[in-house]
């Protein structure tokens, strides 16, 4: 179970990052206190790969993702996917890897919503810059 507590907090890292190339800081303290369009957690899958123990440091990393899932069927301007990935530096290898669902989301008038072109092509920039479409190792 920590393993979904340190992707959620990665989420929220990368959240963060987001807000801040979407507007600056204000943008970025609205995108992770829930004001205004942000994103929130449609669905979490985590897949153990070996296990970690103490000690250790763990890198996590975020990427989204155009995908398709049992969640996400279709592609949406509501929703996009994001991968998770958990690397050991004692194991020199990926622990754990996750797949969730995003959905923008209007906390003002409290529904999912279409947040617009521009933060719609920051993702797929994002999604691009991350290699999407190449084989995941």
């Amino acid at each position: 179970m920590r393993a979904v507590r340190f992707f959620e907090s990665g989420r929220i890292h990368w959240m963060r990052a987001l807000g801040h190339e979407l507007g600056g800081p204000d943008k970025a303290k609205e995108m992770i206190t829930g004001k205004g369009v942000s994103l929130i957690l449609k669905s979490l899958s985590v897949d153990y790969k070996r296990p970690v123990v103490y000690p250790d440091t763990l890198l996590v990393a975020h990427k989204p993702h155009p995908g398709v899932s049992a969640a996400a069927p279709r592609s949406a301007k509501t929703h996009f996917g994001v991968r998770g990935a958990m690397w050991s530096y004692a194991q020199r290898r990926i622990v754990t890897e996750s797949d969730s669902v995003l959905v923008w989301y209007d906390y003002d008038r409290l529904t999912k919503c279409d947040p617009g072109e521009a933060a719609r092509a920051v993702i797929e920039r994002r999604m691009k810059l991350s290699g999407e479409g190449s084989s995941r190792s």
